[in-house]
């Protein structure tokens, strides 16, 4: 909802800006006869997380250099499964 007022005698209005089928639209003042031009508002941008200065200069989106070292480095081995409480009974 769009809140308004008469340029000419203060009156106030309420406008919905969805039924507006046109970018712009003219309202007549009830109260006065005048008759405004209003627009609609500008649609609000969606959130953007700012990008860190380093990458902002090179157009970059915001990525994580991983060390070679740690990129390269063998998953460690994993200690043998010990047996089932059933294995370990049987003869």
């Amino acid at each position: 909802m769009m809140d308004i007022t008469c340029d000419s005698c203060g009156k106030k209005y309420r406008i919905d800006e969805t039924k507006m089928r046109k970018e712009s639209a003219k309202v007549k003042c009830k109260n006065c006869d005048h008759i405004m031009v209003i627009n609609k508002p500008a649609p609000e941008p969606e959130f953007e997380a700012p990008i860190p200065e380093e990458f902002a200069d090179r157009g970059l989106t915001q990525e994580v250099e991983v060390p070679r070292s740690v990129v390269e480095q063998p998953a460690p081995a994993q200690p043998p499964a010990a047996p089932s409480p059933r294995q370990a009974t049987r003869p």
